[in-house]
């Protein structure tokens, strides 16, 4: 119940591994203290299935707490403890890791292919943070109540807009970290104070301020993230309660509490006095708190840290040293606790207006059934605009737009292929009609009255573009616009293109699309294969839009007479006047089968990451079914076998 918790409020699923870590460490704790193993163990694959992304930022955490804590006590025989706890600890995580390896064997597949893996941190930005406020940005976080995600307030490092970064402990910040080390210093023999949570604090500090070894915490993945917070959040939070437990009845601690306290107190005076600088802002003007961004959430931030720390210096002056019990003081922390996380609530929830909020649930939530188009007997894709980006997911509908870190690595290729940036969004301008009308994107639904803003859905270059969508009717409060160039699912094309010709096409980044539904782009193994079936075009040229209409309506000819999705994937049926190959916009992954009439057939990759088959002449019946056993196979083939 940290500031962490508060700030990473709107993902959900950071609050499950926030819940269980404590007890995968505390399981560490026993197998390095006590050689109980089997606990640790299972939780180790627990949490590997959990959430794989931050299980990656706990391994390096829990090294980190390893060589802190356990590796060297400084008592004799230390180091050999060391290597035998090393050991312990290697086989016993090993051994985790293998009970969840029949869901990490997919997760990685699926994500080895991701560009975000691939874009790294380079050069000085493993050094050193591009914008200097970040560190500051980084103090203010911890010390104050945080920035709810996507809002920043003050030291508006672009980056760190949705990085997670929140560490404020509820009413003592980090008054109690900063006395546990004055206390330590001056060893008091206080019970309690061990020299492994000093040494903590003070290495993850380190990885924090320093770019590379923060990026480690995600695969050294060159967006900036702090989401790793809320571990080294448990360690500040034991030298809180062992510096508060101690202070019960004891005057002597009064001095560094009050010490510790007064460092916050100073810091939140500075940033007041930092939030009240002249600045010039958007408009040019000179100003004081016009430069900020979200200026509410910054005075709730800091009146809410004044109050908690003027009422942590009354408890410190007052209530610690005459209490008997600690009952005064659990209750305190429990009350700053929901205070501090009904702040962020109730702050965050305005952030969303009553209307948005129905919204979601009227049309969102409850709003399927209410979502009736026309021609539903032909299935096809459907797009929504920015603000409902992840509505047709709700709805159980085939989309184009989605709002998802995670996706297929052909859907990524596919993107860079075509030019266009995919990291947490999939999404198609208005101007890319070809990559719309491969997908089978027929209607695109719009909150009513908003299309008259047609930058939402990207940059009109060429007034031609506004023909592309008729206004059909409207449901459940979005209008629905129709794509005049649909074309059904599974096309049979007679032209190729090199994926280097195409790269180097003459054709505009906003026409280059729309030669997608005039050929295949296939690489140089297709085009040795597959290339006699087709023509080549060595260099492509623009296609204007009354050209790629026509286009359309030859590729309609040409689409398979039926398609349908089902559990095990899709099938579809096709007359073919001759041997051809046959494409379908879905992205190309391991997991997929094709059989035709039955009979596994090759699954040929074009367009940079969809899939295709070679149907011979005459009628078929073809499917594509997607099992974890394919995915398997085809790991152990790439990565046990070497195989390609």
């Amino acid at each position: 119940f940290s500031g962490y918790s508060g700030a990473v409020l709107v993902y959900n699923h950071f609050h499950d591994v926030c819940a269980f870590f404590p007890l995968w460490l505390l399981l560490f704790d026993r197998l390095m203290q006590e050689k109980k193993r089997i606990g640790f163990i299972l939780m180790t694959g627990f949490m590997a299935v959990l959430n794989y992304y931050f299980f990656v930022g706990e391994a390096v955490f829990l090294t980190i707490y390893f060589f802190c804590r356990y590796f060297y006590d400084g008592n004799p025989g230390a180091i050999k403890r060391g290597f035998a706890r090393m050991g312990r600890a290697l086989y016993c995580s090993i051994a985790g890791v293998l009970c969840a390896v029949w869901y990490l064997i997919p997760a990685i597949t699926y994500t080895l292919g991701n560009s975000r893996l691939s874009d790294t941190l380079m050069g000085n930005s493993l050094v050193a943070y591009d914008e200097p406020v970040m560190l500051l940005g980084i103090i203010k976080n911890v010390m104050l109540l945080p920035d709810l995600s996507g809002l920043n307030s003050m030291f508006n490092a672009g980056y760190s807009r949705v990085s997670g970064v929140g560490g404020y402990l509820p009413l003592v910040s980090l008054s109690c970290v900063i006395a546990y080390f004055i206390i330590y210093k001056k060893k008091q023999n206080q019970d309690g104070y061990e020299k492994w949570p000093a040494r903590l604090t003070v290495t993850v500090l380190i990885f924090a301020v320093i770019p590379g070894l923060n990026a480690l915490f995600s695969a050294l993945n060159s967006e900036y993230y702090a989401r790793w917070y809320f571990m080294p959040i448990l360690v500040m939070s034991l030298m809180s309660a062992l510096v508060l437990e101690d202070a019960i009845g004891n005057r002597d601690l009064t001095v560094p509490l009050l010490k510790g306290n007064t460092v916050v107190a100073v810091m939140i005076a500075f940033f007041c006095i930092c939030a009240v600088l002249p600045a010039i802002n958007d408009d040019g003007e000179r100003t004081i708190l016009g430069a900020l961004k979200n200026p509410d959430q910054l005075l709730c931030q800091l009146v809410f840290s004044i109050i908690m720390t003027f009422i942590f210096f009354i408890i410190i002056w007052f209530v610690l040293p005459k209490s008997k019990t600690g009952v005064t003081m659990a209750c305190s922390i429990l009350l700053a606790a929901m205070v501090t996380h009904a702040t962020m609530f109730v702050f965050g929830e305005s952030l969303v207006d009553e209307e948005r909020k129905q919204g979601f649930i009227v049309q969102g939530i409850k709003g399927a059934e209410d979502i009736v188009l026309p021609n539903e007997d032909i299935w096809c894709r459907i797009e929504t605009e920015q603000d409902v980006y992840n509505y047709p997911m709700i709805w159980n509908r085939p989309t184009i737009t989605a709002f998802i870190s995670t996706t297929s690595s052909g859907t990524l290729d596919f993107y860079h292929g075509i030019g266009l940036n995919r990291k947490v969004t999939s999404k198609l301008g208005v101007t890319r009609a070809g990559a719309r009308t491969l997908f089978a994107g027929r209607y695109f639904l719009v909150e009513n009255g908003k299309f008259s803003a047609i930058e939402r859905i990207g940059r009109v270059e060429d007034e031609d573009e506004l023909t592309n969508f008729t206004l059909i009717g409207e449901c459940n409060g979005f209008d629905i616009y129709e794509n005049n160039y649909f074309v059904p699912m599974g096309i049979v094309l007679d032209e190729y293109i090199k994926e280097e010709n195409f790269v180097e096409s003459k054709a505009s980044s906003a026409t280059l699309d729309r030669l997608l539904m005039k050929a295949l782009i296939l690489d140089d193994e297709a085009v040795e294969k597959y290339g006699y079936l087709l023509k080549e075009i060595n260099q492509p040229d623009s296609i204007s839009i009354h050209k790629f209409a026509m286009i359309c309506d030859e590729r309609c000819e040409t689409a398979c007479d039926s398609f349908t999705v089902n559990k095990k994937g899709f099938a579809a049926h096709i007359n073919m006047e001759e041997e051809k190959l046959v494409l379908f916009a879905v992205p190309s992954d391991p997991g997929f089968k094709a059989y035709i009439d039955g009979n596994e057939t090759p699954i040929i990759t074009v367009d940079f990451g969809l899939m295709a088959v070679c149907v011979p002449k005459g009628e078929h019946d073809i499917s594509f079914e997607y099992t974890y056993g394919n995915v398997y196979r085809d790991f152990a083939d790439r990565f046990l076998l070497n195989k390609k």
